[in-house]
């Protein structure tokens, strides 16, 4: 029975492991900020959050964008990885959001 028991939780571990992993990208954050500067030609634009750090965020053409292109002053909610020592958006939203982050 404690055999039984135990293999149940680590297969219930496993399945919420793969679940949450397909719901949240790995090593992906979430964040919001105020962009402060946009270069649209190198696809990045550098985000300051509410405690004042500053982010350079590089996007592609991979990365689901809603919303207007961001500029200067816009409120931004996105999700993002480290990928070859650059902050990857994978989504990026412009305005207030209604996204589940």
């Amino acid at each position: 029975m404690k055999r039984f028991l135990a293999a149940a939780l680590v297969i219930g571990f496993a399945i919420s492991a793969v679940a949450l992993a397909g719901e949240h990208k790995m090593g992906e954050k979430s964040m919001a900020g105020t962009v402060t500067k946009v270069d649209t030609a190198q696809k990045m634009m550098t985000v300051k959050d509410k405690a004042g750090k500053e982010w350079t965020i590089y996007w592609n053409d991979q990365t689901k964008m809603e919303g207007a292109a961001p500029k200067d002053g816009d409120m931004v909610h996105f999700k993002a990885a480290t990928k070859d020592g650059k902050m990857m958006a994978s989504w990026v939203k412009t305005g207030a959001s209604t996204h589940k982050m």
